[in-house]
């Protein structure tokens, strides 16, 4: 005999949630069963699931006013659904501290991965001293990167700051495609010549999207 799963006798769906959490560990849960603990008592089974069934970047992006757009989800549960992601967000900034150690380009992708969620266009700069360990992060622009918006003397002068003596930078690709641009490549070049000028060596360009990400040092633009 099938059994609904969405059949809970007596018991209520947050209470089903519950147990089934607590069987199975929050590392194991579902989006949706994380979404009801989040929500609470007048969780809904069809609102969590619609919710569960957008894409990640989707829901990272939606607001209170999104989230209480929706049948059964109050302004203040809207607002706790908002909070709850704007923490997460924080949480993937705070990752790795500022004494990590960048080896390899997969390091710096670890370092920076919170940028897969974010929807618009980060040039971030990592300063690092003589031993690659992070000393500084910042984000220099924010919108589509081209050669004008990005300037050198911005990026280097966070990095005179923090007496880097190295840079890595890197920026994300919204669109999930993380393939080098023209633009990618000139500003590349130009970050490059005048580290040269400075005695700060940029490292590697990195472009970040969804779960993949590409070296502009391995691509031998650099």
């Amino acid at each position: 005999m099938q059994t609904n799963l969405f059949q809970f006798d007596h018991k209520s769906y947050i209470d089903v949630v519950k147990e089934r959490i607590n069987l199975y560990g929050k590392e194991q849960s579902s989006i949706q069963d994380l979404l009801a603990i989040v929500i609470g008592r007048s969780a809904d089974v069809n609102v969590c699931g619609q919710l569960a069934m957008l894409s990640l970047r989707d829901l990272l992006a939606m607001t209170a006013k999104d989230f209480s757009s929706l049948e059964g989800i109050s302004k203040t549960i809207g607002e706790r659904l908002e909070a709850t992601i704007a923490l997460s967000k924080k949480i993937c900034e705070m990752d790795l501290p500022e004494t990590s150690t960048i080896r390899s380009p997969e390091d710096m992708y670890h370092y920076l991965r919170y940028l897969r969620h974010e929807e618009q266009e980060q040039f971030v700069v990592v300063c690092l001293n003589v031993k690659n360990q992070v000393i500084g992060r910042k984000v220099i622009f924010k919108g589509t990167l081209n050669s004008t918006v990005v300037h050198p003397r911005e990026v280097y002068k966070f990095a005179i700051e923090k007496s880097a003596a190295s840079i890595i930078v890197a920026h994300q690709h919204p669109s999930g495609n993380c393939t080098q641009s023209p633009e990618d490549i000139q500003v590349t070049k130009r970050l490059v010549e005048c580290g040269l000028t400075l005695g700060i060596e940029c490292l590697d360009h990195m472009i970040v999207a969804n779960d993949s990400y590409i070296s502009l040092k391995e691509k031998g633009y650099m």
